[in-house]
């Protein structure tokens, strides 16, 4: 399998080409995938999640165990190539 992926800031769109090579009796079979991902900043996840009854819990990366929530949200971006939103219902958003 060939992966390839590339990044569109212009669209903050990550695009992943896969390509596989599966066995067919004396030669192989080529098969094409392609994965377009909508990119979000930091910020922007933040918000929609203020916007919604959930409660925003933590923010992690993939580097570490700790959490990020209360770090200044504009430089997480430039830190971390992925972070992960930990959220939960607000109970008091149940009616």
């Amino acid at each position: 399998m060939v992966h390839e992926a590339w990044y569109e800031p212009h669209h903050k769109r990550q695009i992943s080409r896969l390509t596989g090579f599966e066995a067919k009796g004396p030669g192989f079979a080529l098969q094409h995938e392609e994965h377009h991902q909508r990119v979000y900043l930091c910020s922007e996840l933040v918000a929609m999640i203020e916007d919604s009854p959930l409660k925003l819990l933590a923010i992690r990366s993939a580097q570490g165990k700790t959490n990020l929530l209360h770090k200044r949200i504009s430089t997480l971006d430039k830190q971390y190539h992925r972070l992960f939103f930990i959220a939960g219902l607000d109970a008091s958003a149940i009616s």
